[in-house]
């Protein structure tokens, strides 16, 4: 083959352009040069078992992570319909995160077993170097949850930075507050819960470098609100499903003096671009990027096309 005669710089930079799972399946195994070198390229692997069949998923589990499992910095594993009892199938592969030295992202998609859910956190304090720990539509219907526990376990993680938690628990609607202090993280991102306002200081005083911040809050109206200054943050996303009083949301960006961007997501309300004139004026003198999406539904007859 042709690809064969190009030196080895050039088909690392090759390699760089595809995924762990995409190198397996193209190269390995062609010649003893390929499997030496996919083994050099592993050194900085990504594997996204969540976009792959179960006959690839378990020769990867038997045949190569064993040899891999040092040389990967990022994972994907789901409990999607694709890919079902995924993440239970691989904690039988791998049922210690010993070896993964230098995974620095663990990402879990569809995830809905809390006894799963406990035993990877608890898994997460043996990967000294992760720095991003994400949970994608995760559900769970469990009627014995201690979401503190959970909360409190990826804020006891030394060394992470990002975190997208999103994770939804049967009859909670409310994101629980840690009682841990995370030195760590520069980035939270909550969905499938809401914070409060009151809620948003108490996160802020146990996340105090948080930088960047993406919630959803049910009111903007909130008579025991004490504002206090979160000079540290500079991204902010508010999303929010229901009528949230949006128009009184100067009560919470009057605290966030350096805030750079800002992100508003309503999808049953509609403010009025003068107030949002005056708020980023008065409030937001730092601001370098507003991103603004609004819409409401019109009930039928009532005089829709005066409306």
């Amino acid at each position: 083959m042709s690809l064969e005669l190009l030196p080895n710089e050039i088909l690392l930079d090759v390699f760089d352009y595809l995924n762990g799972i995409d190198l397996l399946r193209t190269f390995y195994g062609l010649t003893s040069r390929f499997n030496i070198l996919l083994h050099e390229r592993f050194q900085n692997c990504s594997i996204e078992l969540n976009s792959v069949s179960k006959r690839d998923f378990d020769r990867i589990c038997q045949q190569h992570l064993p040899a891999m499992s040092d040389y990967i910095v990022a994972l994907n594993i789901s409990d999607s319909e694709e890919t079902p009892a995924q993440i239970k199938q691989f904690l039988q592969y791998v049922p210690s995160f010993n070896g993964f030295t230098r995974l620095q992202s663990l990402s879990l998609f569809n995830l809905r077993s809390y006894h799963t859910l406990r035993k990877i956190i608890e898994q997460c304090y043996n990967l000294g170097n992760l720095t991003h720990l994400n949970f994608f539509s995760c559900y769970l219907q469990e009627s014995q949850v201690d979401f503190q526990l959970i909360v409190n376990h990826i804020w006891s993680l030394s060394k992470l930075i990002y975190c997208s938690f999103g994770i939804g628990i049967k009859g909670q609607c409310l994101f629980g507050i840690p009682t841990k202090i995370s030195l760590s993280l520069e980035y939270l991102s909550i969905d499938k819960n809401q914070l409060k306002l009151n809620q948003i200081d108490r996160l802020i005083e146990h996340t105090p470098n948080l930088k960047c911040l993406s919630i959803s809050v049910p009111s903007f109206v909130d008579n025991h609100y004490v504002s206090s200054p979160l000079p540290n943050l500079v991204d902010l996303n508010i999303n929010s499903l229901f009528p949230c009083n949006a128009s009184k949301m100067d009560i919470l960006l009057k605290n966030t003096p350096n805030l750079r961007r800002l992100t508003v997501l309503l999808s049953s309300e509609l403010i009025h671009g003068n107030l949002w004139e005056e708020i980023i004026r008065k409030y937001l003198p730092m601001l370098q990027f507003f991103r603004l999406k609004m819409k409401v539904m019109l009930p039928l007859g009532q005089h829709m096309q005066e409306r």
